[in-house]
């Protein structure tokens, strides 16, 4: 009878170790998705005109709008982004200590790959590229015009 137990509770373990992991990896594509279609909105708004105000968290802890970066230097803006990202809350469920890693880390170029969970923002002169490892080895990649 414990022998029984035993292998039910080992099957069960490996079982629920996938499920977590799948919903893992859908947790971040879905952020990776949100992020690559605000950012695309997003630009889509400054080339109509309109400004671009993303969410900060200051050194005090105040919750305030940036100023307009819709011309904003490419450190600035995936700075922005990066910082709005983490200021509304996107989290990586990869990471122990979610509540002090955002989502998205925000470089300007593409000197090794984000950690796993992350979403990173590249920005070029022309283009945002967005990369996502959402499980070992897999990998989404958008890029989105600037111009």
């Amino acid at each position: 009878m414990v022998a029984i137990i035993g292998i039910l509770a080992a099957v069960g373990i490996v079982a629920y170790n996938g499920y977590t992991e799948n919903a893992k990896a859908s947790v971040v594509k879905s952020s990776h998705k949100k992020v690559v279609n605000f950012i695309a909105a997003s630009m889509a708004n400054c080339e109509i005109g309109e400004k671009l105000k993303l969410k900060k968290w200051d050194t005090w802890g105040t919750f305030y709008d940036t100023t307009n970066l819709c011309n904003a230097s490419k450190l600035d803006l995936a700075n922005g982004f990066g910082n709005h990202f983490h200021a509304i809350g996107f989290n990586n469920p990869y990471n122990n200590s979610p509540s002090d890693a955002p989502v998205v880390t925000s470089i300007t170029s593409c000197t090794g790959h984000p950690e796993l969970g992350d979403v990173c923002i590249f920005v070029s002169d022309t283009i945002f590229s967005i990369e996502t490892e959402y499980k070992t080895n897999e990998f989404l990649r958008n890029e989105i015009s600037r111009e």
